[in-house]
């Protein structure tokens, strides 16, 4: 154990207060490289000898480490003691009394700087600090990382405490503290202070021009730095400059902290401790942040790497971490470990725009990408060239957990079956549900089902203002959007003329503007908020984030029947059996994708806009008959003036599609309450037949849990009437 402590002259001030005499100190000005013994030190010593060693006349520094080291349990022969002396006679003495009668059991160094010395010199500041403080970075850089450090800034001038303790803080080694008259050791709380990026940026320009530079050369760059940043660089004894120690470590602090903010959430999210074996893993496998969703083929919709993953791995800790604080097991590692790689990796398949059927690559409409890029992340993540490509980054996933993550992530959208039936891929792929998988990994079996149960309800969580960005940004896409419609209908207008023949395209195109007129209108319908359907809580409750009940469908003790789902088929071909002219398909292909692009691309601003209504859920649980009951409100976004501006280019957009095509866009423009009544159907559909499975309330419930959703404190409803 290391202890790094700056000595102050508390020894001579009581022994002077006990025995009302003065205890005087010889002249120590010449002291280089080897520390006096004491009677070398004090003038008085031989008189004064028995005092040092009564216990009424113990420094701060003594009774500081003396405690410490009682509470960690290690002997003094086991402990490196590095002593910050300034240079005065009378600090010197005492350093000399402690190293050589106290701690001389323990190996000890001492630090002396020349310019150290009266507080009220002038190098004291100018030269004495900056000299202090690569000391420190000094012996932190020297002591191995293994090693435990303590940092006791008790004694000493007080100007020294403050820069012992940010000392601390960024090397992140405990700080402790003791009052001279007090028994009571104090553990300073670590605050999670790091460097300014932002100013640290900007300086570094400077500094690493400055460095190994001649001081003429260095001096136009030296004179345009802050101050603040001065006294990380020194001269040597050519006049040319460096970084001292301390400057070194800020440096290599400021190159060592991740830029991605996924890479910052990944890190610091408080489940990866419970990772345990998979901990190293995990952090490796996220090493390459959000670079895995570079080519994203949609990304007026949403930016995945920026916002949507940071945003899941957050509400995981939300969801989860009470959960495993009151359970441990009720995840195991494995579980946890897939959970979060299915998180970092479910949504990559947006980055692809074709896929695979056999040998054969079919373009996708963007639409499509949408909503098959659950199969496409499948298809990349088992593909060997995905693969290839995270070993040339240097990232060794194991194939088997790779293969794992990719089913997982197939399952992540709502057509796939969880508990029974079956999906036809419109690859041709027949898929049965996730719980016939019997899913391993590492050979130690994983339950799919709960894993997949609880990220459908993390993904549907981020339906808020932070899923695409912030309010400036938004309305920025928004209005890129705008400005891009007449190229837009320019493209589909050129090919529309060089078609001969424009109906069957059309028809196929008027029927995907029909099925997302459909799903994305918020016009009110057959389920409305505030009917008589079930709130989700008990009927006579008065306090609703604390009593919850789940619909009759989660409560179901034999699921029904998922029914069997119709095969999708692609529209590239559709439309090759309607379009036998092969001179004239091409141009019916590229017809039909510039009309979805100009309606996908239409549709944004109001996806934007549900973006806005909502701020970050605010999660509680509550816990009582063995169920635990989680409650998810969204707090309504009353800052309205992003949503106006959003709405308002929307309404341009109605107009311009009035004006100049012959379809008019779905009604986005909901009210709060009914985008969270959409986030609850990911929970509990809305149908009001218990024919249609509710698989994710269901297996939830028969793992003790139900969750009600709140929009501003009030229930949002589920089909039960």
């Amino acid at each position: 154990m290391h202890f790094i402590v700056s000595v102050g002259t508390s020894i001579i001030t009581k022994i002077e207060k006990n025995t009302k005499k003065t205890v005087s100190c010889n002249d120590l000005s010449d002291i280089k490289n080897t520390i006096p013994k004491p009677g070398e030190c004090f003038s008085n010593y031989t008189q004064f000898k028995k005092h040092f060693g009564n216990t009424k006349n113990i420094g701060a520094e003594q009774k500081s480490i003396d405690h410490i080291i009682k509470s960690k349990d290690v002997k003094k022969s086991e402990c490196h003691f590095h002593w910050i002396v300034t240079n005065t006679k009378e600090c010197i003495s005492c350093a000399s009394y402690l190293i050589h009668s106290v701690f001389s059991e323990g190996t000890n160094d001492y630090y002396l700087r020349e310019n150290l010395g009266e507080a009220k010199q002038n190098d004291f500041v100018t030269k004495g600090v900056p000299s202090l403080l690569n000391e420190l970075a000094g012996i932190m850089d020297y002591i191995p990382i293994e090693d435990q450090v303590v940092i006791v800034p008790t004694g000493g001038y007080k100007a020294l405490i403050p820069y012992l303790t940010i000392a601390g803080i960024l090397y992140k080694y405990p700080i402790y503290y003791i009052y001279e008259d007090s028994n009571a050791l104090i553990e300073l709380p670590a605050i999670p202070l790091s460097v300014d990026n932002t100013e640290f940026r900007s300086a570094l320009v400077l500094l690493d021009n400055i460095a190994e530079t001649k001081e003429n050369n260095a001096r136009p760059y030296l004179n345009e730095l802050d101050h603040r940043f001065r006294h990380l660089m020194y001269k040597d004894k050519n006049e040319c400059y460096h970084y001292t120690a301390f400057g070194e470590r800020l440096k290599k602090m400021f190159h060592t902290q991740p830029a991605s903010p996924l890479t910052v959430r990944v890190t610091g999210n408080t489940l990866i401790p419970r990772l345990k074996n998979y901990k190293d893993q995990f952090l490796e496998m996220t090493r390459l942040g959000e670079t895995i969703w570079i080519g994203d083929k949609a990304p007026e919709m949403v930016d995945h790497a920026r916002h949507h993953h940071v945003n899941l791995l957050a509400y995981t800790e939300l969801l989860v971490a009470p959960i495993l604080q009151d359970n441990p097991d009720f995840l195991s590692e494995e579980e946890i470990f897939l959970l979060l790689g299915l998180i970092y990796f479910h949504d990559c398949g947006h980055s692809r725009c074709m896929i695979s059927v056999g040998k054969e690559q079919i373009p996708l409409l963007p639409t499509e990408i949408k909503n098959y890029h659950n199969l496409l992340g499948y298809q990349r993540m088992n593909d060997p060239a995905f693969y290839e490509s995270l070993s040339r980054q240097g990232l060794q996933v194991k194939s088997s957990t790779l293969e794992n993550i990719a089913t997982l992530s197939l399952y992540h959208r709502k057509s796939m079956p969880l508990c029974s039936g079956t999906y036809e891929s419109p690859d041709g792929t027949s898929f049965s549900a996730l719980a016939d998988t019997q899913m391993r990994q590492d050979d130690k079996p994983v339950r799919s089902e709960l894993i997949l149960a609880l990220f459908r309800i993390i993904d549907g969580m981020d339906k808020q203002i932070a899923r695409a960005g912030d309010a400036v940004e938004i309305t920025m896409r928004a209005e890129s959007i705008l400005s891009d419609l007449d190229y837009l209908k320019s493209r589909v207008d050129l090919l529309h003329t060089a078609l001969s023949d424009t109906e069957k395209t059309d028809k196929i195109f008027n029927a995907i503007r029909k099925k997302y007129t459909e799903t994305e209108s918020t016009r009110p319908n057959d389920s409305e908020i505030g009917n008589k359907s079930c709130q989700g809580y008990d009927d006579n409750s008065e306090c609703p984030k604390t009593t919850v009940s789940p619909c009759d469908a989660c409560e179901s003790a034999t699921p029904a029947a998922s029914p069997d789902k119709s095969k999708e088929t692609l529209k590239y071909n559709k439309l090759k059996s309607e379009i036998t002219d092969p001179n004239q398909f091409p141009v019916a292909w590229e017809y039909l994708y510039a009309q979805c692009r100009l309606m996908f691309q239409a549709l944004q601003p109001g996806y934007y806009y549900s973006d806005l209504l909502l701020m970050m859920p605010k999660v509680s649980h509550h816990v009582s008959e063995n169920k635990r009951h989680i409650v998810i409100n969204y707090p309504v976004n009353t800052n309205t003036e992003s949503q106006e501006k959003i709405q308002a280019i929307g309404q341009i957009i109605q107009q311009w599609f009035r004006a100049n095509m012959h379809y008019e866009l779905p009604d986005q423009w909901g009210k709060p309450e009914k985008f969270v009544e959409g986030i609850r159907e990911e929970y509990c559909k809305g149908e009001k037949s218990k024919a249609e499975a509710n698989e994710v309330a269901r297996i939830l419930y028969e793992h003790g849990i139900t969750i009600a959703f709140q929009c501003d404190d009030k229930p949002v409803g589920c089909w039960r009437l």
